[in-house]
C-alpha cells in the first residue's frame, strides 16, 4: 500500500485510510450482534464515501461477509 499526499496518484492519502480503518472497525464490531440477530450466514455490505479531496473523486470503501 502507498501512502502520499492528494497531489500524487495512485496512493491513499492519511484522510482515506482513516475512512477505510473507521469502514473496517464498523464492520468488525457490529459482526456479532448482527450474526446474533439475523442468523450467522447474513450478508452485510457497509459503504464509506466522502467529498472529493483536491481534484480526486469521493473515496469509496465496501466490506463484505460472505
Amino acid at each position: 500500500m502507498l501512502i502520499g499526499s492528494e497531489t500524487v496518484d495512485g496512493v491513499f492519502t492519511p484522510g482515506e485510510l482513516l475512512k477505510i480503518a473507521l469502514a473496517a472497525c464498523s464492520g468488525m464490531s457490529s459482526d456479532q450482534p448482527l450474526a446474533r440477530r439475523l442468523g450467522e450466514d447474513y450478508r452485510v455490505r457497509i459503504e464509506v464515501s466522502g467529498p472529493p479531496i483536491g481534484s480526486r473523486s469521493a473515496t469509496r470503501c465496501s466490506t463484505r461477509k460472505w
